[in-house]
Order: structure tokens, then sequence, then C-alpha cells
């Protein structure tokens, strides 16, 4: 959901073999909603440059509070005649999934008076997975093995919700801040101190023999 009607959205040129990549503005509450995969439904009137937008492009979402940046992959492209009609079809939940579903009419028309509707209105619909790939690592895997201290243990979680989705995975040098914050010191802090312990007196040994 936009912050401001008369935001532009400008389309960046792609590079060659690369979806089209679009630019949207939110503000920060339908930011977070993105970010946390709760919200996956964006609506906007088809205005001439939401109407360029296709099944596999890349949107990515800026966050009009802060300056953070999101992109997605467009999976879905619904066009409705009115909110109305929208809203008859569409998952409120999915649009805004903190407001109140029968006010959502009533606050998409706040937004965009009665002559932008009447230009018909679009329900992209997509899931939080990245569209654009992050940054290359910036050594090689040798090179980075050597970084590595001997007889550490390194341990990697993937998490996901009960829809299968994986739960704010990023790469480390991903094109967007958002990742796990945990470092090898916090890893053994409290609770992985006593799982480490329950280990130890399982096997009967030391880590590193385990470790290496």
């Amino acid at each position: 959901m936009p912050d401001d009607t008369q935001q532009a959205t400008p389309t960046v040129p792609a590079a060659r073999d690369a979806a089209p990549e679009h630019h949207m503005h939110l503000l920060g509450r339908y930011y977070r909603q993105v970010e946390a995969g709760r919200k996956t439904i964006e609506v906007r009137v088809a205005s001439p440059s939401k109407r360029d937008i296709a099944v596999g492009d890349t949107v990515v979402f800026h966050d009009r509070n802060t300056g953070r940046e999101l992109d997605v992959i467009v999976q879905r492209v619904s066009p409705y005649a009115s909110f109305e009609d929208l809203l008859r079809s569409e998952d409120a939940a999915r649009i805004d999934p903190d407001g109140p579903p029968n006010g959502l009419l009533t606050k998409l028309r706040s937004i965009y008076p009665p002559s932008k509707e009447a230009l018909g209105v679009i329900a992209f619909a997509f899931d939080h997975r990245p569209a654009r790939p992050g940054r290359p690592m910036p050594m090689t895997a040798e090179q980075y093995a050597q970084t590595v201290p001997h007889h550490t243990v390194y341990g990697c979680l993937y998490i996901r919700d009960e829809h299968d989705r994986p739960v704010q995975l990023r790469s480390v040098y991903g094109s967007r801040p958002w990742q796990f914050n945990w470092s090898a010191r916090g890893f053994l802090s409290g609770r992985w101190q006593a799982v480490r312990a329950c280990w130890l007196a399982s096997v009967g040994d030391g880590p590193c023999d385990h470790a290496r």
C-alpha cells in the first residue's frame, strides 16, 4: 500500500536477460509486513507504469521512513474494475494483515481519489523470496577457509514457517541489510552452552575431537 499517490515509481532499465525491475515506495508499517512475509499482495491503481508490470518481473520496495529496500518476484497480476471488485476476490489479510478487513475499502479510497480508481486497480501477488542476487563473496572459498580458526564449531540454522517458507534468511553479502543477528561469540552463550554441555556429557569426549 503506497504512502503517497504522487510518489514517482520509476522503472529501471533491465540488464540483458534480466527481468524488468520496478520500484514502489511503502510506509514503514507496510514495508515491515512485506519484510516479515506477512503482506504478500500490493494494490495499486492501473497507471501506465503499473500496467507494464508482468508476472516474473522484479519489484523493489523502498521503506519511505528508513530508505531500506527489498525485492520480490511478481507471481500474479490481477486487474479489477474497482476496489470493491478487488476486495471481493482478494484476501484482505494478505494486503494489510494488521488492519481490520472491513476497513480496507475505506482506507484504499482515502489514498486514491475516484479519478484514480477509475483507471482500474491491480493486485500484485508475490512471496518474499528475493529476486536479485546478492553481491559475490569478496574472496575465494580457499581464502575464506584460511580465515576460519582451527577446532571451532560453526552451525547453520534453516528455519521455516508453517507454510514451508524460509524465515528471514539472507546472505551476509546480500544487497539488503537484514539477516540473522548472531555471531560465533554468541553461538555458544546461554541456552547453547547448555546444549553443548549435554552433548559433551553424552559423547564423553572433548569438543575438538568432534570439530576437526
